[in-house]
């Protein structure tokens, strides 16, 4: 990450791609709060150079909710999934198999908080 921002500088996609790979680290770790700091991090650095409606941006939110869902803030979470598969439907199309998994990921959290 420091010589992804030395090389690059701090708002750059690696930089934004450093960020969120040393995030999910963290939450694998279950650091849920320096995930969490670290993806908000590449989602503002993601906002800043392609603006709210892109796929990354859409990717690390995705992340950022599965943080919250391990939190247990789920109601939260939920709706971090239906920005995320929005943004993707408008980035990818609905045919597109990222799509296709956010779908899947909405619909598990709907089972898990009894919203079938």
């Amino acid at each position: 990450l420091r010589i992804a921002r030395r090389v690059h500088g701090s708002e750059s996609d690696e930089v934004a791609n450093s960020l969120n790979k040393v995030a999910v680290c963290f939450m694998e770790q279950g650091l849920y709060d320096r995930a969490m700091q670290k993806f908000e991090e590449a989602r503002d650095v993601l906002r800043s150079l392609y603006g709210e409606d892109h796929e990354q941006v859409a990717m690390v939110l995705g992340n950022m909710s599965m943080v919250l869902a391990c939190q247990g803030k789920h109601a939260e979470a939920l709706a971090m999934k239906e920005k995320t598969l929005g943004i993707q439907r408008r980035t990818l199309g609905s045919e597109n198999e990222h799509v296709a998994i956010s779908l899947l990921n909405l619909g598990d959290s709907y089972r898990q908080q009894g919203m079938f």
